[in-house]
């Protein structure tokens, strides 16, 4: 079982509470710091970390066969989180950077059912080229990806797809590509998370 540490409001006073997914190698100190820059008043941020740092061994656009078991366990992780606040899932957003971004799109992709909101900065939906994802509708559900033209993880193609493939399905998506932006989460990014977070 990962640890997990709390930001923020503290949960029981919360109006909104994020699940903040790190990205590889970099912990949970990464996803508490990017916390601190979101942080707005009534969100309660819950920040797990994975085992060895990581949600899945391989790239994202591997085979799903050679993530698995972890990228099902680490799925299994948010769906527990998620479960485990006993909130209206409408009152709950999955944040992530890199890693952490395509497991929160991967989960919200088979997610039974809607949630407040998805925030990814830099990352898509998992699986190679060519893979077919749920159909299942997400009517409704907030979703807001940003990314690079020059991501050397994360493909811009990738990206575009997933936004597509989330617009099908009845998500609101908002697609923010950032010329020239290196592989981290820039203050143009937290400020639009931090808008989509208060209209919440």
């Amino acid at each position: 079982m990962c640890p997990v540490v709390t930001r923020g409001t503290p949960i029981a006073d919360a109006t909104i509470v994020a699940i903040g997914l790190h990205g590889r190698a970099l912990g949970a100190a990464s996803a508490i710091e990017l916390a601190d820059r979101l942080a707005l008043p009534g969100i309660a941020f819950v920040i797990p970390e994975a085992d060895a740092r990581s949600w899945y061994p391989q790239s994202f656009l591997a085979p799903l066969a050679a993530n698995q078991p972890h990228l099902d366990h680490a799925l299994a992780r948010v769906t527990e989180l998620v479960d485990g606040l006993a909130l209206p899932r409408q009152r709950i957003f999955v944040i992530g950077f890199s890693q952490g971004a395509c497991l929160a799109l991967e989960w919200l992709s088979r997610a039974p059912r809607s949630i407040g909101g998805v925030i990814a900065f830099t990352g898509g939906l998992i699986g190679p080229p060519g893979t077919t994802w749920p159909t299942t509708a997400i009517a409704d559900t907030p979703v807001l990806l940003t990314t690079s033209d020059i991501d050397e993880w994360v493909p811009l193609d990738r990206v575009r797809e997933t936004a597509t493939v989330l617009a099908a399905r009845g998500a609101r998506v908002t697609l923010h590509e950032r010329p020239g932006r290196p592989h981290l989460v820039d203050a143009f990014e937290v400020a639009m998370a931090r808008a989509m977070l208060a209209r919440a």
